[in-house]
């Protein structure tokens, strides 16, 4: 991306800080970046945008992909990304309590012994991916549990609803570019603010922030029972994501 700049941190790296002076050309994220440079000495500083919305998220190999859409059915699927405990103790409660016929994906932060303990806490109609193999009835199952890493980013293409993990606790919001690139309606947790995309997003009407369980609970349901909403959330994802894209162009013009 372009660099997103704070005096603070940068009077902490007084090496950085009077080498920035020095350099031909700056590119930075925000307007507010652009100012704090500008302020130490560079005015060749230009305002480029986040770089992460002109990438491309590689989608899941075929095996995996098939193996996904047995389990989904063609049934509405929300997609829990990057989960904490914080996140979790809201996503299993209501998962547990709901008599709907959907399904879900849970792809907890840390693997190494949480995708077994969510398993065990919501019982036989779970399963683990690495144990899809075994199984030849993925419709008998309403909750995958991802116990690898690499397969969260393209797993939000598959998703009706997705849930990005981090912001119910204080480790910090994860990555809601990936979902919004798949134009797919956001919920995430209270604890948003230093994330200048969640705050634009949340703006832009396809994103929700909740705050406890009953928030998340009205979200989620309401998200379900109006087609329309997750439609209107999907379109206004897309428009965001496009009007953001062009970091890349803008520095190739510069560099010619």
């Amino acid at each position: 991306m372009g660099g997103n700049f704070r005096i603070n941190f940068l009077k902490k790296l007084l090496k950085i800080n009077s080498g920035i002076k020095h350099f031909d050309s700056i590119y930075t994220l925000n307007e507010k970046s652009k100012k704090v440079i500008e302020s130490i000495g560079n005015k060749n500083t230009i305002i480029c945008g986040d770089l992460r919305f002109d990438a491309d998220i590689p989608k899941l190999t075929k095996k995996a992909s098939d193996n996904i859409s047995k389990f989904i059915d063609n049934k509405t699927c929300i997609v829990f990304g990057s989960t904490w405990r914080e996140d979790e103790d809201i996503i299993l409660r209501y998962i547990k309590n709901s008599d709907r016929k959907i399904k879900y994906i849970i792809a907890p932060h840390e693997i190494s012994n949480n995708p077994k303990r969510i398993e065990k806490n919501l019982g036989d109609e779970s399963i683990l991916y690495s144990d899809i193999k075994l199984k030849t009835n993925l419709q008998e199952f309403s909750c995958l549990i991802i116990d690898n890493i690499g397969m969260l980013s393209a797993l939000y293409n598959y998703s009706s609803i997705s849930y990005v993990g981090g912001g119910m606790g204080k480790k910090g919001l994860h990555n809601t570019l990936e979902p919004a690139y798949f134009s797919k309606p956001i919920i995430i947790g209270k604890n948003y603010q230093k994330f200048e995309e969640a705050n634009e997003m949340i703006k832009n009407g396809n994103m929700i922030s909740i705050s406890n369980y009953n928030e998340f609970y009205n979200a989620i349901e309401s998200l379900i029972d109006n087609e329309n909403l997750l439609i209107k959330m999907s379109k206004k994802c897309t428009e965001y994501f496009d009007k953001k894209k062009g970091a890349v162009k803008i520095i190739l013009n510069d560099l010619k």
